[in-house]
């Protein structure tokens, strides 16, 4: 079945661990503990809905996030790509996508420092929604980004750099062949297609994750209701470095079971994760296999509450263990399972995250300091009905639920009267009108626009006298504009505002 909403999912979520109460308003509340070096929470949003979804920790040992966002953009929503520090701290943001539904999944940093991000879009491409992938150099700004489908639905949500340069990305498919099927494409370095595949049969199938594997093939993971034993099944299949089919698994029993997760470990076998349905509950389920697909070992372990329950992300450990991201009736649950001992026992820690409401957490990597970092969204706290949460632990999954708090004002906020870009709409020149107290200390501002695809328009910067008093009035000639929405930024120190503007004729 097709589905259409701001995020594509909705799950409802109960109370879990800590309880914070905290109040901001169009601020960034990020949270340190001093019990435990080098963990925090960060949460960031606007007005309206924000979702994280994907994760990386970066070259700088910062972290980028990708999402999906209706506070900032110019569409119902917007994929959103968010840069933070080592210690959860804003550095920057960046919207992409049209004036209808975009939306982020997974992020990636490239070779050449800048970042992929994958996921879909109605605004652009030719069907209903297309693929989307988007390329950024190494501070957001948008280097080209790309659609990929037919006439029908096509769903981006995974994507990476593979070792010839290009990308590999992976999602369902309606345009092509019976209802869903995995779709799995590949490119140059500049987002051309090279070749497209699509794995499945008479019913449904979707592939939520890809990687290339060391034989330069790939394997990608999902569900199917096509084969296997049940209404849906785990689906696995492994490919050449052509996309063509070398092998394919199903795992599951007579009910049903999704695959949400893959990863490599390094004995060259992969590590599954998803649910399995069992008398009506939803259990978590995962299962390792060795490199062609057979089974070592599974396990299908009970709820922590009510609800669904589901592993979004599985990976093994540098110590090669095994990590798991949970979703559950308890909320956020991240927890850590011993290798050598089967996946039949709870290791020594298990960890939940979150707040009294909703909440989800949707991706995971462990750090180079051994701990882990992990992405999705609260209802509990932020100024929007859903905020981004990031949590970052340390090796053992340990953080302190007493948080210190400070505010970083690097939020959009189209209120803020100290700085006003008039008229909106404009069909002649554009005017800025900054007043004394929306300068930092430095004295000096910066004004952007960018068209809808996050392409630059113009900038300008200015040195202004530490002794002015008068508002500073600046005319912006509308020559290089034509009729359309852009989104203007102006900037001093960490202060930042947005304006959505549309210029008519």
């Amino acid at each position: 079945m097709k589905f259409a909403s701001k995020f594509s999912e909705s799950n409802n979520f109960s109370l879990i661990r800590f309880f914070l109460v905290v109040y901001f308003s169009f601020f960034i509340f990020h949270f340190s503990f001093a019990q435990f070096p080098g963990t925090w929470v960060a949460i960031y949003g606007g007005t309206n809905y924000d979702r994280g979804r994907g994760i990386a920790q970066t070259f700088d040992k910062g972290y980028i996030v990708s999402g999906t966002t209706s506070s900032y953009g110019i569409g119902n929503t917007n994929v959103y790509l968010l840069k933070i520090d080592s210690a959860g701290k804003y550095q920057w943001q960046n919207t992409f996508g049209g004036i209808n539904i975009n939306n982020g999944y997974s992020v990636k940093q490239t070779q050449d420092s800048g970042f992929i991000i994958s996921g879909y879009t109605n605004s652009f491409g030719n069907g209903g929604y297309d693929m989307f992938l988007v390329k950024t150099d190494s501070v957001g700004h948008l280097q080209w980004q790309k659609t990929y489908g037919g006439s029908d639905w096509d769903l981006g949500y995974w994507a990476e750099q593979t070792s010839d340069g290009g990308y590999i990305l992976c999602g369902q498919t309606y345009s092509y062949g019976n209802n869903s099927q995995m779709y799995l494409v590949k490119t140059n370095s500049n987002g051309d297609t090279l070749w497209t595949k699509k794995f499945g049969g008479t019913n449904d199938e979707a592939a939520y994750e890809v990687h290339q594997t060391l034989d330069n093939g790939y394997i990608l993971a999902g569900y199917t209701t096509s084969f296997g034993a049940g209404n849906s099944d785990f689906y696995l299949v492994k490919t050449n470095s052509n996309g063509d089919t070398l092998w394919t698994k199903t795992y599951g029993g007579t009910a049903d079971d999704s695959c949400t997760s893959v990863a490599l470990c390094k004995d060259k076998g992969f590590l599954l994760g998803g649910s399995t349905q069992s008398n009506r509950t939803q259990k978590i389920y995962f299962l390792r296999t060795d490199s062609v697909g057979n089974v070592k070992d599974s396990n299908a372990v009970s709820p922590v509450g009510k609800g669904n329950n589901y592993i979004s992300r599985i990976r093994e450990t540098k110590d090669l263990n095994y990590i798991t991201l949970v979703n559950s009736g308890m909320g956020i649950l991240l927890y850590k399972w011993t290798r050598g001992t089967g996946f039949g026992s709870w290791s020594s820690w298990g960890q939940s995250f979150g707040l009294v409401n909703d909440q989800a957490g949707y991706d995971l990597q462990q750090t180079s300091d051994s701990g882990f970092v992990l992405v999705g969204y609260t209802a509990s706290i932020g100024i929007g009905p859903d905020n981004i949460f990031i949590a970052k632990t340390n090796k053992l999954g340990d953080y302190n639920d007493t948080a210190n708090s400070y505010v970083a004002v690097n939020e959009i906020s189209e209120k803020d009267t100290s700085a006003l870009i008039y008229p909106n709409p404009f069909s002649e020149n554009l005017f800025l009108k900054i007043h004394n107290s929306f300068f930092a200390d430095e004295k000096e501002f910066s004004f952007e626009v960018s068209d809808i695809c996050g392409r630059g328009i113009m900038k300008t910067t200015k040195n202004v006298s530490p002794s002015f008093s008068e508002p500073i009035e600046i005319q912006i000639p509308s020559e290089k504009f034509k009729p359309g929405f852009y989104l203007a930024s102006l900037q001093s120190g960490n202060k930042k505002i947005y304006r959505k503007l549309l210029f008519v004729k």
